[in-house]
């Protein structure tokens, strides 16, 4: 007991080394050298924290605290030490560029065109003039590495990431109990989950442009099913600048991320919503020959949103207890069930099914097994596939999505003058007026079969 006392008395004496009031504003700060034997592996040279709190007992609380989770880390880093490979490269780009060059591994050198090639080596070269003594012999070596792409980058993956932030920020959480970092970093690990569940598990050295809009994608589709809201949709890219902003300057490997998240964020005036041309959709998109190398199931969401205007989710969602093909008027039924909640009450319906909706039901007659409630997969590889094969239509300077065929339905019911309440029905939104009786099922089917696309030609 004495002992644990006599600990604490040395512990709080040590930290009032620690501990800084800073006059401006009152507040104490935690400051100190991060130890030598650390300080490559730990990246920084001092450690300097405000405490938010002008208390000298709560200071001396919070100083204790993040004091030993940094000599919990530094001990950590003494035994394990860092990714060797990584250290590597971080060392190789410091001399590069502390010799005033970029530094380039051999790959990218073995680009360049033979002239431009000559030239670089020529002017890396110069370095070399002085012969070092015996003792330097080391760091020449190291040096040559550095000059002429002697050291690979680290091949990290995107599921490596969250890992390497959550080391590289340990810093930012000092303070914080578990509970409460894992407030802070849920979000980040959330957002680059989903990013990896839309474009895969790549090398972060193939990242490019296409796939964060490959995810854009997915996420105007999620705003316009109403899974998530503006500000989601933006906090999702925000987390995951800060995650790769992170990862390129402690690695420090060559990552545009200015260019890669360029003007993907949205405002809430550019949420108007898009649709497809009428023509477009018949005679590319239903033309079959478009998407030979796309599975089945996968296109049949084309041809059943553009005669329905359903939603990818209650397309998936379809069982065969849905599905009436046999009935006098054919029809599906969108319906809640023990363990599947629809969007809104409204979404729950009967659609009649006619044209290009009713072939590729013919074809699912027991609704999809391969995409069956994974709408969002369905979505992300009909998104990729019209992306990769020039299938997209650029309107009003964005670009169309599987989901915007359920738009251009809504819009050939408006464009028809369709009757509001049939409207609202078949598209399953709220009706704002008394409802008196609802129209006939017969009725729905004259309206869907007077604006349904037909397939015009057919494969197996």
């Amino acid at each position: 007991m004495l002992h644990t006392m006599q600990h604490e008395e040395e512990k709080q004496a040590l930290i009032q080394d620690y501990l800084q009031l800073r006059k401006s504003n009152g507040n104490y700060h935690y400051r100190r050298r991060v130890p030598a034997d650390v300080k490559d592996l730990f990246g920084k040279h001092e450690v300097y924290k405000s405490l938010r709190t002008k208390d000298p007992k709560i200071a001396e609380s919070k100083a204790i605290k993040i004091n030993d989770n940094l000599e919990s880390l530094w001990d950590d880093l003494r035994i394990n030490g860092g990714s060797l490979d990584e250290q590597k490269y971080q060392r190789a780009v410091k001399v590069a560029r502390l010799n005033g060059f970029k530094y380039l591994t051999s790959k990218e050198l073995e680009a360049k065109e033979t002239e431009d090639l000559m030239l670089t080596l020529i002017a890396r070269s110069e370095q070399f003039k002085d012969l070092p003594n015996r003792g330097s012999i080391a760091k020449v070596g190291g040096k040559f590495d550095a000059l002429f792409g002697g050291v690979e980058e680290p091949r990290l993956h995107l599921s490596d990431c969250y890992d390497k932030y959550v080391e590289f920020t340990k810093d930012q959480r000092f303070g914080l109990d578990e509970r409460q970092a894992k407030k802070k970093l849920n979000p980040k690990k959330a957002a680059l989950q989903n990013f990896i569940n839309i474009v895969g598990d790549r090398l972060v050295s193939e990242l490019k442009r296409e796939h964060v809009l490959e995810f854009r994608s997915h996420l105007i589709d999620r705003l316009d099913e109403g899974e998530i809201i503006d500000n989601t949709f933006n906090k999702q890219f925000g987390h995951l600048r800060i995650i790769f902003r992170t990862i390129k300057e402690t690695l420090q490997i060559d990552m545009d991320n200015e260019t890669l998240f360029k003007n993907v964020t949205i405002k809430q005036a550019e949420r108007k919503r898009i649709s497809y041309d009428i023509d477009y959709v018949r005679d590319v998109l239903l033309n079959q020959d478009n998407f030979k190398t796309l599975n089945d199931e996968a296109y049949a969401l084309i041809p059943i949103m553009a005669s329905t205007g359903m939603r990818p989710s209650e397309v998936c969602g379809l069982d065969k207890e849905d599905i009436f093909l046999d009935a006098e008027v054919p029809y599906v039924h969108i319906r809640p069930k023990k363990d599947l909640k629809l969007k809104t009450p409204h979404s729950e319906r009967k659609i009649p099914l006619a044209g290009s909706a009713l072939w590729a039901f013919q074809k699912y007659p027991e609704g999809f097994k391969k995409y069956y409630r994974k709408s969002s997969s369905l979505s992300a590889a009909l998104n990729k596939y019209m992306r990769e094969n020039g299938l997209i239509q650029n309107k009003e300077g964005r670009h169309t999505t599987a989901y915007c065929l359920r738009h251009t339905f809504q819009d050939l019911l408006r464009m028809h003058k369709v009757d509001e309440r049939l409207q609202c029905d078949l598209m399953g939104h709220k009706y704002e007026r008394p409802k008196y009786g609802a129209p006939s099922l017969d009725e729905y089917y004259e309206t869907v079969k007077a604006l349904a696309f037909d397939m015009h030609k057919d494969y197996s």
